[in-house]
């Protein structure tokens, strides 16, 4: 291999001859290939292989962005300043002090690859499947977070200090928009330090480690893009980090089995470095699962370090590994942690407050500030505030219970509709999402009784549920009461505060509840939480300079007439509701002048009542509320997700009376 003029790949077939069998060896320079790589080539090879033999021509799929590219965007986005914001992040860790690793043999450096063993020990596959399955599922961390855990707990117990610990990722993080390098073959490999301790309770070491990890900036392609790329200021800053003596690499399963999809009938993965090669840390552990057993090997100097006393390393960190799995199993682990949430900004005794050990909880998500302002309300009010219930007489509904049963299923599968408040002592309030709630379902039976019965009892029924109210600290926000008519009919009152749902989301719900009942499958929906997330990613400053700009000048709200003074003006319920139809007349000619100026007839409406509002308020400079869907076109399928999406804005709008209406 010639790294200058090539060639920094060699591929050799052995021809064994009649029942000899064939043999491919792959030799490429690291430079251009990692892990990901060769998995991408070995799918690749065996797609073309079928495809070759079936005469057909080698189609291997879309092409993903090739190296070359992302390298340069990678260079270009150093330059501009991309990664400077995490200078801060490897500063402070340039301050930690950290403990020097044991050497059984006096030598200078790391040792040379020449002088390099290795000891490996491995679980068994009911431990492998137990952590990968369950264990990280309980305390919400990845595999590759859990064995760093124990290495930390391990290592820094033999040192008896905290460790820096060199973390290699994967690399292929999605910094730029349009640029996709999941399939591309290059050696994408990031590595980056993370300091690690032994805090002596497995949930506190599980928990400390998620944290220390995920506070790295964008999976630390940064520290290494900063170290070789950046300036000479920015490569100072990153120098300034302790050299981590520890490396950790998870591979991840890394099978070399074989099965009838591919042209392999056995699979040999290995490598090499020059002997002469300093080896870049004192100790090189690597986790990977192969046969479905987790194999954990750490690479050593035999200057430095004997084989007795990296075996009884190794042994301690199998042993710990089955301690943990063995209490994540059994519940006896809890390491729930702020960064879990990733959309709130929590600190771990709010954590602990609001989801105790997590066990019941999904997910705990940000307020729009729709849902922060009908909890303001609601509170203000005792809670009477946005209180729903909807009212449907159902026919065909042989099977009350089943419909019950329908709702139950609906709120299973739809986390936007097993959500609960918190804001008791927190900076902001909260939805918490939970695994699982019991929808309080009430069957009545009001079958032979008088339609002129049924009216006086439903009205009593709906001022008694309405005056039980809701918590909102306690899920679910919704509940049901079926009465049965006839064998047929059903009267369906649902009750739901309105800080989970909009108008928009009521017929999709019923529709779920339907599909349900008839023992369908639920259509996928677009989740609420990835409407948050595109929230969070707005960008404020640009909201706000917008807004300064529309409504500058304007610093008092336009009044409104009315007869006797207002006793509260921030309640939020209406008094009375008054409905005035518009004739069949009108209406058609409001919706023909729509046409004909090609506006919304909302368009019409809003300008009808900025007038009204200029007239008797006596001011030709108006502003009021409108609410609008909320439901961003740039989220897919936002039409069929459920959750409170509306939003209320203000419009502005100057009246002047020389203007033509219809230019107006």
């Amino acid at each position: 291999l010639d790294l200058v003029d090539g060639p920094v790949v060699r591929v050799v077939v052995f021809d064994g001859g009649v029942g000899g069998g064939v043999r491919l060896v792959v030799v490429a320079h690291h430079l251009v290939v990692d892990g990901v790589s060769w998995r991408v080539l070995v799918e690749d090879f065996a797609r073309a292989y079928g495809q070759v033999m079936a005469g057909e021509p080698v189609d291997l799929g879309a092409r993903t962005t090739p190296f070359p590219v992302w390298a340069e965007r990678l260079a270009a986005h150093v330059q501009a300043g991309g990664f400077d914001a995490e200078l801060d992040h490897w500063r402070r860790m340039g301050e930690v002090d950290c403990a020097e690793l044991p050497r059984d043999r006096e030598h200078e450096g790391n040792g040379l690859v020449a002088s390099q063993g290795s000891v490996s020990v491995g679980v068994s596959g009911e431990v492998t499947a137990a952590l990968v399955r369950e264990v990280a599922g309980v305390v919400r961390a990845r595999v590759d977070e859990v064995l760093l855990a124990v290495v930390g707990r391990v290592v820094c117990g033999w040192v008896g200090g905290r460790v820096v610990v060199d973390v290699e990722g994967h690399g292929r993080e999605e910094l730029f928009a349009g640029v996709d390098v999941s399939r591309t073959v290059g050696w994408f490999t990031s590595v980056f330090p993370v300091v690690v301790a032994d805090a002596g309770e497995w949930s506190d070491q599980v928990r400390g480690v998620k944290e220390a990890v995920r506070a790295v900036p964008h999976r630390g392609v940064g520290f290494g893009a900063l170290r070789y790329l950046g300036s000479p200021e920015q490569r100072e800053v990153v120098a300034g980090v302790p050299a981590a003596q520890v490396s950790f690499n998870y591979l991840g399963r890394f099978d070399t089995t074989t099965d009838h999809h591919t042209p392999y009938t056995a699979m040999t993965l290995g490598g090499s470095d020059a002997p002469e090669e300093e080896r870049a840390h004192l100790l090189d552990i690597v986790g990977r699962i192969e046969d479905g057993r987790l194999i954990i090997e750490i690479a050593y100097s035999r200057d430095i370090h004997t084989e007795s006393t990296i075996r009884r390393l190794a042994d301690h960190l199998r042993d710990s590994l089955e301690e943990l799995v063995g209490l994540g199993v059994s519940g006896g682990v809890s390491a729930v942690s702020p960064s879990d949430f990733a959309l709130v900004e929590l600190e771990q005794a709010a954590v602990d407050r609001v989801v105790g050990d997590g066990a019941g909880v999904v997910d705990v998500l940000p307020l729009t500030p729709m849902q922060q302002g009908m909890l303001f309300h609601s509170l203000l009010d005792g809670g009477s505030s946005y209180f729903e219930q909807l009212v449907v007489e159902l026919d065909g509904v042989a099977d009350v219970a089943a419909l019950g049963r329908a709702w139950q299923r609906v709120v299973d599968e739809r986390p936007a509709l097993r959500v609960s408040l918190a804001w008791e002592e927190l900076a902001e309030p909260v939805q918490v999402v939970h695994r699982e709630v019991t929808v309080p379902v009430r069957v009545l039976d009001w079958r032979g009784c008088s339609v002129e019965w049924r009216e006086q009892e439903l009205a009593r029924l709906v001022a008694e549920d309405e005056a039980a109210g809701l918590d909102l600290g306690r899920a679910p926000l919704l509940r049901v009461v079926l009465a049965r008519v006839d064998e047929t009919r059903v009267v369906v009152v649902w009750t739901f505060h309105h800080v989970l749902l909009d108008g928009w989301s009521l017929p999709l719900v019923l529709e779920d509840v339907f599909a349900a009942y008839r023992g369908r499958a639920l259509k996928p929906r677009p989740s609420f939480r990835g409407h948050l997330e595109w929230l969070s990613e707005r960008d404020t400053e640009a909201g706000l300079a917008h807004w300064r700009e529309v409504l500058a000048g304007f610093d008092t709200p336009t009044p409104l007439p009315y007869d006797r003074t207002p006793r509260n003006l921030r309640q939020a319920r209406s008094t009375q509701r008054l409905e005035t139809p518009l004739s069949e007349e009108n209406s058609a000619a409001v919706h023909r002048f729509a046409r004909e100026q090609g506006v919304t007839v909302n368009a019409v409406v809003q300008g009808a009542w900025a007038l009204l509002l200029a007239a008797y308020s006596g001011e030709t400079d108006v502003v009021f509320g409108a609410t609008t869907s909320g439901r961003p076109a740039e989220l897919p399928g936002v039409e069929e997700a459920l959750g409170l999406f509306i939003n209320t804005l203000p419009v502005r709008v100057s009246i002047d009376p020389a203007t033509p209406a219809a230019t107006w």
